[in-house]
């Protein structure tokens, strides 16, 4: 687990764009913030690391009908959901295009959510390398490639497992 404990929490792409696998914290307002995190050490079970992990962009992202930006996330138990105006927040904040995160699955793999008006831009952009979840979504899985200012995603079906003996 050592090595593990050592994994970046969060990655710049390209000087636009925050990597990470869950979202955003009510704890975190720079990319400074992050820096900041101890990051040698197992997850705790709250907090602006648990929050890097375990966020999820609200139900209704984009079209949320209250002002909290953040909210108790009841689905995992721990961590919080995230609002379309917190993550515009967030991005105008620290002068970024996009927010590219992984941790839910997607049926098409990828889902791009709805723009920031500052740059038209998708404000979150979801990606899910994991084709047919559990052996049970049976949702496709999608890599983004960005080379040369240009992002492209490719989409994934899954493959028949090999046969093995009882």
């Amino acid at each position: 687990m050592e090595a593990f404990d050592c994994l970046p929490l969060a990655a710049l792409m390209n000087g636009q764009f925050l990597c990470v696998h869950g979202g955003l914290s009510p704890e975190i307002h720079s990319l400074d913030d992050i820096k900041k995190l101890d990051r040698f050490k197992e997850p705790p079970p709250y907090g602006p690391m648990c929050d890097l992990l375990w966020s999820d962009p609200l139900e209704d992202y984009g079209i949320e009908r209250t002002s909290e930006q953040y909210s108790h996330n009841t689905v995992r138990g721990c961590s919080y959901f995230y609002s379309y105006a917190a993550c515009c927040e967030f991005l105008q904040n620290n002068q970024l295009l996009s927010i590219i995160r992984a941790h839910e699955a997607q049926d098409a793999g990828y889902r791009m959510y709805k723009k920031c008006q500052a740059t038209g831009f998708p404000s979150l952009i979801t990606i899910f390398s994991a084709p047919n979840y559990l052996d049970v979504y049976n949702n496709k899985a999608a890599i983004l490639k960005y080379e040369n200012n240009v992002m492209n995603i490719r989409q994934f079906n899954c493959s028949p497992h090999p046969y093995w003996l009882p």
